[in-house]
């Protein structure tokens, strides 16, 4: 714990998708985008929105194989495949220092 300094019983770290994830990450980025320049119109936040993105051409994500005719099995995983998925991740630092909209900051 880094507050107290204790050790911590159990610590898990995990990779997870979907849009469950992807949700609140985009949200809390809009938000942070929208606060840093209140006078940005809707057009200006996904303009920043969009430059975040780092596109990625391999992703994969796991699922029923039933559910991705094609996919690829994944070994070891009984009913499991990978497929292709995302088409991007969010990166904030690629955000323009300076704002568009007309608060620019």
């Amino acid at each position: 714990d880094p507050v107290t300094g204790e050790g911590v019983e159990n610590c898990f770290y995990a990779y997870e998708q979907g849009t469950s994830m992807a949700a609140p990450h985009v949200s809390a980025a809009l938000a942070l985008l929208k606060a840093r320049d209140p006078a940005a119109s809707r057009e200006d936040i996904i303009s920043m929105l969009r430059a975040a993105l780092d596109p990625r051409e391999s992703l994969q994500c796991a699922g029923l194989c039933s559910q991705y005719p094609g996919a690829t099995p994944i070994e070891g995983s009984p009913d499991m495949c990978a497929r292709p998925c995302g088409e991007g991740l969010l990166n904030m630092a690629n955000v323009p220092v300076k704002a568009t909209g007309a608060g620019g900051r």
